[in-house]
């Protein structure tokens, strides 16, 4: 494991800073996307459109050929000059989680230093829940192929996912004590211990400590990029909790009031931006069924009610069908609740891209909320209904790559190594 004395030129940027390019781990068959691998590819064409008129996108696939077709077929010829294929293997999608967490350099101290460090953790399925060993290769694999202009850090002694901590670039960093102190992640290590090594790695002031706010549905132990997001000007972007029914309700207080008692490593209150709680989404295996605030059930995708399709009398059923639910309710029931949130967003050089959930009202409220946080930048929605089912959202799917990372950074000059088959 890396540990250095020295005082380190090298620090954590913000998301909101320069970027090189957002990398994404194309879904395939051969992942859990299978079921519904032609909706979750249209997704990530929408994701890779919005992104390759922003910046540079590098995509990790095991079938080179095939992506870029796909791509190909969608973008421009401008677009396509800014995307990066290399062709990995993967388990899984979650590019947030075993892609790189990359440092750059504030003061150059040494004219022969890379000023970009690639930092590649261990990535074990989040506590061994899944199959992991070709996601926690990716990096080093692109690393291998010349992907980077970076040097690499191996820390593969110690186990850290993108999406569990936040940085505001100015030595903070923000995480949650359920995941970073979760099982089969970082035993026999104390939280003293993880804070001390967050420390080292990223060259920091302070880490602070989330204790509340765990989604869900959420497979991750309780990221902190689903419940909380830093943005300029020591504001926190957080999730709040509005229905005093919901059964997150007081575990979203509790977190509301932590966030109230924080103050920056300067001594300063944060401001403080809610973003609303999505109305619960379930998965029965068969379709997702939105739950509104007054009890009303929908179909997640279209948007009409179980009364008028007919699903079994324990969620509401018209007359002229009550024999039937009779027969059939009691195979009926609501699945599993998914963890959407609208605090999942990804932040670009000119926009941000935020997840939306077919709830017109609460989608318009959060990119309200977003932009207050980013007024100079584009606020774009995203379906993300498909991207849920897998138990996540646009941050979990995608990583940034802050400015110098890959060669050709100016979109006025397409890097011209651009793959072609």
């Amino acid at each position: 494991m890396y540990n250095s004395t020295l005082p380190s030129p090298f620090a954590l940027p913000a998301e909101w800073e320069p970027q090189s390019a957002v990398m994404l781990t194309w879904p395939h068959a051969d992942t859990d996307w299978k079921p519904y691998l032609a909706e979750i590819t249209q997704t990530y064409i929408q994701l890779a459109d919005i992104i390759t008129r922003h910046e540079q996108l590098l995509v990790a696939t095991p079938h080179k050929s095939a992506t870029w077709h796909t791509l190909h077929d969608t973008l421009s010829p401008e677009q396509m000059s800014r995307v990066h294929l290399y062709e990995v293997d993967s388990n899984d999608t979650w590019a947030r989680d075993h892609g790189p967490i990359t440092m750059v350099m504030r003061k150059k101290q040494n004219t022969w230093m890379v000023p970009i460090r690639l930092l590649d953790f261990k990535f074990n399925g989040w506590g061994e829940k899944f199959k992991w060993q070709k996601d926690n290769a990716i990096t080093l694999q692109l690393y291998y192929q010349a992907a980077f202009n970076a040097d690499l850090e191996p820390h593969q002694g110690f186990v850290l996912e993108g999406g569990s901590i936040e940085s505001d670039g100015k030595g903070t960093l923000f995480t949650t004590s359920q995941c970073l102190l979760a099982p089969h992640r970082n035993q026999p290590f104390t939280r003293e211990d993880i804070d001390h090594q967050l420390k080292t790695f990223f060259n920091l002031r302070q880490v602070v400590w989330l204790d509340h706010g765990n989604l869900v549905g959420d497979d991750t132990d309780g990221h902190i990029d689903t419940i909380v997001r830093v943005a300029p000007h020591d504001t926190l972007l957080y999730i709040g909790g509005d229905d005093p029914a919901d059964e997150q309700y007081e575990d979203f207080k509790a977190l509301e009031k932590q966030l109230q008692g924080l103050f920056t490593f300067e001594g300063y209150p944060y401001r403080l931006i809610k973003l609303p709680m999505p109305d619960p989404i379930y998965d029965n295996g068969e379709q997702l069924v939105t739950r509104a605030q007054d009890g009303t059930l929908r179909d997640a995708f279209t948007g009409e009610t179980y009364e008028e399709k007919k699903i079994g009398k324990e969620i509401g059923c018209s007359k002229d069908c009550q024999n039937e639910c009779e027969r059939r309710c009691k195979t009926v029931s609501l699945g599993d609740r998914l963890p959407a949130t609208y605090a999942n967003f990804l932040i670009l050089n000119k926009a941000v891209i935020y997840p939306t959930y077919n709830q017109p009202e609460k989608d318009e409220e959060a990119k309200r909320q977003i932009q207050q946080a980013f007024p100079d930048r584009e606020i774009i929605g995203v379906d993300s209904l498909t991207i849920i089912r897998q138990h996540g959202s646009i941050h979990c799917l995608t990583m940034q790559l802050p400015k110098g990372a890959i060669k050709g950074d100016s979109l006025e000059q397409p890097a011209s190594s651009a793959w072609q088959p």
